[in-house]
């Protein structure tokens, strides 16, 4: 029986590799592939990396990789999951996506912290404004000092209030929490990467 499923397995991996795997069409396709994906799931045993192996041998690896690609033949097998979602190609992708959501984070957060010790809120509306000196300690709301109009059309509400009495920024948890969620989402594709990459 087992020498019949090394063939089998040989035959198959032959023809897909070459592009004419007759196993995934014709009257008995469907036989074929269910005895197939039984066999490549059978615990404790090594036909898969038998099966990758002569594909990779014969054909090169290349070959191999297109075959588990989106759009590859054996992409959408059960049995190779792991095989596609660990190939080497993708860590640099997903390690750039990993760098991209830390720096992003990086950023609003150093912004966030600057506004926290840099700016207050209007009493009345809660609009943040940036506090350069406070001179006499008053302030109106959307205007750059106390009797003059608002910097380029800068919206507020004009209500007039001291320093005392204006709250400080509060880091907007809002536009942090989406990136830190960002963060941890491309992390885990890192480390769960790095678990099928065991498969190369």
């Amino acid at each position: 029986v087992e020498a019949r499923l090394v063939a089998f397995l040989f035959s198959v991996s032959f023809e897909m590799g070459k592009g004419e795997a007759v196993v995934m069409e014709g009257l008995h396709s469907e036989n074929a592939l269910a005895l197939l994906d039984h066999v490549m799931l059978i615990r404790g045993s090594r036909w898969q990396e038998i099966f990758m192996g002569n594909i990779e041998r014969v054909y090169g690896r290349s070959t191999l990789v297109n075959l588990l690609r989106p759009g590859g033949c054996l992409h959408s097998r059960i049995w190779t999951e792991e095989w596609s979602g660990g190939l080497p190609e993708l860590a640099t992708s997903i390690e750039g996506d990993v760098s991209k959501a830390e720096r992003e984070l990086r950023d609003v957060s150093h912004e966030e912290d600057g506004k926290a010790r840099d700016m207050r809120l209007c009493p009345n509306c809660a609009q943040p404004f940036l506090v350069d000196q406070w001179n006499c300690g008053s302030f109106v709301c959307g205007r750059s000092h106390t009797h003059v109009t608002p910097v380029n059309g800068l919206n507020g509400c004009g209500h007039q209030f001291t320093g005392e009495n204006s709250p400080l920024y509060r880091i907007d948890e809002n536009r942090l929490e989406p990136l830190r969620q960002k963060v941890r989402e491309e992390r885990l594709r890192l480390q769960i990467h790095g678990q099928m990459s065991r498969m190369w």
